[in-house]
């Protein structure tokens, strides 16, 4: 998965987790607010197994560890991977397997998984379109995808240039991030790789800059803005399925 030349290794495992716990407003909001949203869109039953490729420090998919069947974190990073499996075992989360991938294949069997979690990770490609279709092949028919990337019809790129200038996040423009997409081009990629699409939109459009007055309510404003037809939110999310074959 890594075809930026980017040393993700050179990132601490627990990079994502303590952003979310104890760093700077916004990506404490940022990361929070995202498991939220996934829990908005997808639906996750005690049957199922749900992996997330790119699981970095495990937020999302040890956030589903106590109702899914199994879960299954997939990352490039060895450093992140061992972070969630200590984190797994602090949180007595005994159903989950970590696997380390770092080229287009993954080490998963055909029509495997139920729910497939690939959060702001299609950005770091310079291949998606073959990428999804091996995503494709171990989602079950009938399962679903949840995809999530910056929208580069937004005001995502001067963000971006902003936290690279001063060093806010491991540096993104041209390092981490090859793959530019709009609402349109996202779809369209998916359509190819043989996914329809159930539901896509927007967001983070308010509420990034409502948290510095209330996180509460930027909270329950994120969600609103899941509903919103507005094109402009700073991610993307998709909810795309596997046709039954």
């Amino acid at each position: 998965m890594n075809d930026t030349g980017f040393d993700y290794d050179s990132v601490p495992g627990d990079y994502q987790f303590r952003v979310m716990s104890s760093g700077p407003g916004l990506q404490r909001f940022w990361h929070r607010n995202k498991i939220r949203v996934v829990d908005q869109v997808i639906e996750v039953t005690s049957c199922d197994c749900v992996a997330e490729v790119g699981c970095g420090a495990g937020n999302l998919i040890l956030h589903f560890g106590s109702r899914a069947g199994a879960v299954i974190g997939i990352d490039i990073s060895r450093e992140a991977l061992r972070f969630c499996k200590r984190r797994a075992s602090i949180e007595g989360i005994n159903n989950a397997l970590f696997l380390q991938s770092s080229g287009y294949a993954v080490s998963l069997a055909d029509n495997s998984v139920d729910e497939l979690l690939f959060v702001e990770v299609i950005e770091h490609l310079q291949c998606p379109r073959d990428f999804l279709g091996e995503l494709y092949r171990v989602l079950r028919p009938g399962g679903k995808m949840f995809v999530t990337t910056p929208n580069y019809c937004s005001f995502w790129p001067v963000l971006e240039w902003t936290l690279d200038l001063f060093g806010l996040t491991p540096k993104m423009v041209d390092e981490q991030h090859i793959s530019r997409f709009t609402p349109r081009r996202l779809a369209a990629v998916l359509r190819s790789a043989g996914f329809q699409i159930t539901r896509l939109g927007t967001f983070y459009i308010l509420s990034p800059l409502v948290q510095f007055v209330s996180s509460s309510f930027a909270a329950r404003l994120s969600i609103h803005e899941l509903g919103w037809k507005s094109r402009m939110g700073l991610l993307i999310y998709c909810l795309a399925t596997k046709p039954d074959e």
